[in-house]
């Protein structure tokens, strides 16, 4: 197994994985409660959404890969996302060297599908995220949105984020997951400031067992959804 960083060839993957991993997840599955109905509406939401802040660069990617022996192609089997959060100059210069020119070039590519290629689609009901969201999802995520500036203040402002980590189901438990958690905890510890995340619910136990503890809940009783908030702080001499 090796993990690198991630390419736009590798986003398909990528999304099967996180469509996969999360199918049974019952609060996406208040979110997209017609999600079975429409799976290509499903599968092309997320590949949008993956691509798009794959591209927005503030987010690292990182793929953990099966070896390539004997000729046989190396297959994808895990991937997280990573952030630098705060105001600091580090977390600036950290964000900016993810972007690159290159990755510049694309957004304006992404842009323009956004532009054009969307709302045709969706005039011509070919693609529609009205058929699989719940009426109350984008409610969620204004108050989601307002969780977040407000909480990550103070102490916890400076600190690593992970966004995702998705295994596929089929290569659980052979320590993919915590290969793609050291890579935040090595450069948390070396700028010793913590990691954060949300937790799922199926999530946790990886979570807890790898040193981070709960430090609130983000509750919203309308969808019976109630998300950990946990924090990892690095080792002090």
């Amino acid at each position: 197994m090796r993990i690198r960083d991630a390419t736009p060839d590798d986003i398909p993957r990528i999304t099967e994985i996180w469509i996969i991993a999360y199918s049974d997840d019952p609060d996406y599955g208040t979110i997209f409660p017609w999600r079975a109905e429409f799976p290509a509406d499903y599968q092309r939401l997320w590949t949008t959404r993956i691509t798009a802040a794959f591209l927005q660069g503030e987010e690292r990617y990182l793929v953990v890969e099966t070896d390539d022996n004997g000729g046989s192609r190396a297959e994808v089997v895990g991937w997280a996302s990573w952030s630098r959060k705060g105001s600091s100059w580090a977390a600036r210069k950290i964000r900016a060297d993810n972007s690159g020119v290159l990755k510049g070039l694309e957004r304006r590519l992404c842009g323009l599908e956004e532009t054009f290629v969307r709302p045709v689609l969706q005039f011509f009901q070919l693609y529609t995220e009205d058929r699989i969201e719940s009426p109350i999802a984008e409610k969620y995520y204004s108050e989601h949105r307002v969780f977040e500036k407000g909480f990550w203040t103070g102490d916890i402002e400076e600190h690593w984020f992970m966004s995702k980590l998705t295994v596929d189901p089929k290569w659980r438990r052979k320590g993919i997951g915590m290969m793609l958690l050291q890579w935040g905890f090595d450069r948390a510890q070396e700028e010793n400031i913590p990691v954060g995340l949300e937790s799922s619910r199926a999530g946790s136990p990886l979570y807890l067992k790898a040193g981070f503890v709960e430090i609130k809940r983000y509750e919203w009783p309308e969808a019976g959804i109630s998300v950990p908030i946990l924090l990892w702080r690095p080792k002090t001499d």
